[in-house]
């Protein structure tokens, strides 16, 4: 990260350039190099704009407005600064995985398996404009699934 921000003369860097300066002989959408980009953006080793396209390690540029090198306008964010802002409804725990708040909408296993078996599909849940995210409330009766 710092090389990329060291060939962009100590600017927020692209996300092709942070993918370069590793030298990698793998695709930019490799999952590797997401995870390590992502799991260092948790750890908040690193801060993004809101559109996880601009990273820099630089903590001074939190929430100031910069421009970046396609003349953009970007403000910057930590990981839950981010998650806080487009879901409230969702957390991270204490391994940093997102789960729901108490004001999130869970669904149990059944009733959802219950909805991907039937034939009928009018359900909300299959509308493509559909925006809400559910989560699985974690109670399953493996009894009741046959597994």
């Amino acid at each position: 990260m710092q090389r990329a921000e060291l060939r962009n003369e100590s600017q927020p860097v692209h996300i092709v350039d942070i993918w370069r300066s590793f030298e990698l002989n793998s695709s930019l959408h490799s999952k590797k190099f997401k995870i390590l980009l992502l799991d260092l953006l948790k750890q908040d080793e690193v801060i993004s704009d809101e559109t996880l396209t601009y990273f820099t390690t630089d903590k001074s540029l939190l929430h100031e407005q910069i421009l970046t090198s396609q003349r953009h306008h970007r403000q910057f964010y930590k990981c839950k600064q981010l998650l806080n802002e487009k879901h409230p409804e969702y957390r991270f725990d204490s391994i940093h995985r997102i789960v729901p708040t108490d004001k999130a909408q869970v669904i149990g296993f059944e009733e959802l398996r219950s909805l991907l078996l039937s034939p009928d599909s009018n359900h909300e849940i299959f509308n493509p404009e559909y925006k809400n995210f559910v989560f699985l409330n974690g109670k399953i009766d493996l009894a009741k699934t046959g597994l």
